[in-house]
């Protein structure tokens, strides 16, 4: 018996207001560069503030990447999930 195999459905396209409100929003700026804040505590409620905004616009979810040997950056991911 052969099972058949639907694609997953494809994301919708935005409207130009909804893209513009993730602008002003600062989804799309980088959430990672080499000074982001001068200690790492302000850095993690930079992180938490545009995990926040990502949620207010309707997000429900945020894969994070690891890069392979920097398993320690989960741990810095935790604590910006504790402060949203």
């Amino acid at each position: 018996m052969a099972s058949t195999v639907t694609p997953p459905p494809r994301p919708r396209r935005r409207t130009r207001a909804e893209y513009d409100r993730l602008v002003a929003l600062g989804v799309f700026q980088p959430m990672f560069t080499q000074r982001i804040a001068p200690d790492a505590h302000g850095a993690y409620v930079i992180y938490a503030q545009r995990v926040c905004a990502l949620r207010d616009a309707g997000y429900q979810q945020l894969a994070c990447c690891l890069v392979p040997g920097h398993e320690s950056a989960l741990e810095d991911w935790a604590r910006v999930g504790e402060t949203t």
